[in-house]
């Protein structure tokens, strides 16, 4: 059931989910890295991955403190793609790491979806990440 937007426990809900997600990828990619098989010389996962989490969060630690409707996350990991692809491309092999701000968009359109686009989350919440 989706709470109203203004609600201060939709916002911290979807804030919760929105840490869990970015600290899941961060995760994955320290795991990469540390792996024999997948953190392993040039073609290296783990740092795809990690680069891929870095350019999420400081694309979105750029649009200030204010909260932000979770639409537009959305739409900042838009960017975040373009920005990764321009800056990082030929560190990504694989495409691990494009890929990971893809499952970063497709956990912010389901956070979106159970607490609504409207909500507003302030990007500060990545301040853990």
């Amino acid at each position: 059931m989706i709470m109203e937007p203004d609600s201060d426990l939709n916002r911290l809900e979807a804030a919760e989910a929105i840490v869990a997600l970015f600290a899941r990828e961060r995760d994955d990619g320290i795991e990469k890295m540390a792996n024999g098989y997948w953190g392993n010389g040039s073609r290296n996962v783990g740092r795809a991955v990690r680069t891929a989490v870095r350019v999420s969060t400081e694309t979105i630690k750029k649009r200030g403190s204010a909260p932000l409707p979770l639409s537009e996350w959305l739409d900042v990991m838009e960017l975040a793609q373009k920005i990764h692809f321009q800056e990082h491309d030929n560190e990504d092999y694989d495409g691990f790491g494009i890929g990971t701000i893809g499952e970063i968009q497709k956990g912010l359109a389901k956070i979106a979806e159970k607490y609504g686009a409207a909500t507003a989350v302030s990007p500060n919440v990545l301040a853990s990440v």
